[in-house]
């Protein structure tokens, strides 16, 4: 009678294990079903939240940025990224530290999560944050990822960064022109690979404010 009981007991243990496992396989190859694999990367079209009307407020603090950031370094975008349900987790080759622990003898490559979302064959982002556009070059100001107590991060991990500021986090070393947008156009990441930003008209003084301050770190 134990011995049928204790069978009972496991094969119930077995199905509360089991179920959650096999529930988080079908969403995650459903997730990576509505990712259009046929389609390049830059004809993907942007939504952006525009929700916001200031882009760029407390402007007055953006010159700390460099002194708050744990890590300032200058990357090189590649063609790898991974796509998770919240976010994208994008590799990047660092070509300089500016500032911070990052030890270009041992990690030539590092991972950022871009706060972007994509679903089949558009990416869903705010505040204006136009992806990483593979071989661009850019200033990133990053912070560590944020782990609970006790967890041991993979290496991978360890080398994954998060920006200290989403709105603040990158700028284009090629230029920090922005796109005015007037929130009604269809775009696509190709038709703003060349700017930094997507910004509507009515905040172009205030970004005006960001170009004079961030441009000293471009260079």
């Amino acid at each position: 009678m134990d011995k049928n009981r204790n069978k009972v007991i496991v094969g119930i243990l077995l199905i509360i294990v089991l179920i959650p496992l096999l529930i988080g396989i079908k969403t995650k190859r459903s997730f990576q079903y509505t990712i259009n694999q046929n389609l390049d990367f830059m004809d993907y079209q942007i939504i952006n939240n525009t929700n916001k009307q200031k882009y760029y407020d407390q402007l007055d603090n953006i010159g700390d940025i460099f002194k708050d950031s744990p890590i300032v370094a200058r990357v090189k975008m590649t063609n790898e990224r991974e796509y998770l349900s919240q976010c994208v987790l994008s590799s990047v080759e660092v070509e300089d530290v500016l500032k911070g622990d990052i030890d270009l003898e041992r990690e030539k490559k590092i991972y950022i999560y871009e706060p972007i979302t994509v679903q089949v064959d558009a990416v869903y982002t705010s505040l204006g944050y136009i992806p990483m556009i593979e071989g661009n070059e850019y200033i990133v100001f990053l912070k560590q990822l944020k782990v609970p107590n006790g967890y041991n991060m993979s290496n991978k991990e360890k080398k994954s960064f998060m920006y200290y500021n989403p709105t603040y986090g990158k700028s284009d070393i090629d230029g920090l022109q922005p796109y005015i947008s007037d929130g009604s156009e269809q775009i696509s990441i190709r038709d703003v690979s060349k700017n930094n930003v997507i910004i509507k008209k009515d905040n172009l003084n205030e970004y005006s404010k960001y170009q004079s301050i961030i441009s000293q770190y471009l260079h």
